[in-house]
């Protein structure tokens, strides 16, 4: 039972960034990407990819997660990813990833 580190969610979040214009539908990157961690029956907690991709951009979960799939460890990989319009962020500008968990607090991996 290992719980997602605050490490592993930086990398997962840095891998997204670092998505080339070549791989999305459209030629269009991600603008924000934040990692939290989501309840797993079996391994206690995943990671969970929130992206806000560039506006009018096509981007697919399953093709961030094909784009992930070779860069990432296995235990790494996000069980899922999260199309969001903003990521929610403080009042100092920091993003607010309590926010996040507490949307996603009953969130479930689906079929990629």
């Amino acid at each position: 039972m290992i719980p997602v580190s605050p490490s592993a969610a930086i990398l997962v979040a840095a891998a997204l960034l670092a998505l080339p214009a070549a791989a999305a539908a459209d030629g269009i990157m991600l603008v924000q990407a934040a990692v939290i961690a989501v309840g797993h029956p079996k391994w206690v907690e995943r990671p969970l990819a929130c992206v806000v991709p560039k506006p009018g951009s096509a981007l697919e979960p399953a093709e961030i997660i094909e784009f992930l799939r070779p860069q990432l460890a296995r235990w790494a990989l996000p069980d899922g990813v999260e199309i969001i319009e903003a990521v929610p962020k403080t009042s100092v500008g920091k993003f607010d990833k309590k926010v996040l968990r507490e949307r996603y607090k009953n969130w479930a991996p689906g079929v990629i």
